[in-house]
């Protein structure tokens, strides 16, 4: 059972940064899901933010799933606690809301993959 769980986050995380060209940074993602709503592309690219956003929730409560809540000894605990904490009634734009103020208010996560800054931003408004 532990190799089948580790086999998935193995698994899980190899997709979720797969190569730096084509990972998606957070100044990425900051960027879709602040476009101006006078933009011709405002509703693909808010599209694009949204799916990004359920996305990433869903790929956290798959590892809670997995790991169970806090698990002591996976190296995934921040995600896990912040699976965990996010309110069972939040929906998108909450979350996106608290994603798009956690990378302004913090510049120096902005290189790193979107996901880490999803994490990151879902950990210090929730948990």
């Amino acid at each position: 059972m532990l190799a089948a769980r580790t086999l998935i986050v193995v698994a899980f995380l190899s997709l979720s940064f797969a190569s730096p060209a084509a990972a998606r940074t957070s100044q990425y993602v900051l960027n879709e899901c602040t476009i101006d709503e006078s933009d011709e592309l405002y509703f693909q690219t808010m599209g694009f933010c949204y799916g990004f956003i359920a996305g990433a929730w869903d790929s956290l409560n798959v590892l809670e799933a997995v790991f169970g809540r806090y698990a002591p000894d996976a190296p995934e605990d921040m995600a896990l606690r912040s699976a965990d904490c996010i309110p069972s009634g939040a929906n998108l734009e909450q979350l996106r809301a608290v994603l798009v103020k956690y990378l302004e208010d913090n510049p120096q996560v902005l290189h790193l993959p979107a996901v880490n800054g999803f994490i990151r931003a879902m950990h210090e408004a929730f948990c």
